[in-house]
């Protein structure tokens, strides 16, 4: 009889770490889903802020990019976080394939604004 308690025990315990792992799956997909929707509204700020006006400060856009790649590294920071806690669960990691459009559109901006400002110095 007692082996069957333990048993019975053990089984009970299986069941309860399926159910969790289901759980904080489905939590890590919905953070996962936030962080799109993040990236998503970063590129669309990069496309139309500051960083498209022509006649803007150079100094005032880098420091805003300052922000937004903090914005970035704070993102792949938690994108690393969950990739990790995905093959822990057995999951398919995702591919950030936001991340990645991300990045590349701020090194443009980035890029650009500060060459500009490299420009201003020399030239002033």
């Amino acid at each position: 009889e007692i082996h069957a308690d333990f048993q019975n025990a053990i089984d009970a315990a299986a069941g309860d770490v399926s159910g969790r792992m289901s759980q904080m799956a489905q939590a890590l997909n919905a953070e996962i889903a936030k962080i799109d929707q993040e990236l998503i509204e970063i590129m669309t700020d990069l496309a139309s802020a500051e960083c498209t006006n022509a006649k803007a400060e150079s100094q005032n856009v880098l420091d805003m990019l300052d922000e937004v790649k903090a914005q970035i590294d704070r993102i792949q920071e938690k994108a690393d976080t969950y990739t990790h806690y995905q093959k822990l669960f057995s999951m398919t990691p995702h591919e950030y394939t936001n991340l990645t459009s991300t990045r590349e559109l701020f090194d443009e901006k980035y890029e650009l604004w500060n060459s500009l400002s490299a420009w201003e110095e020399a030239t002033t």
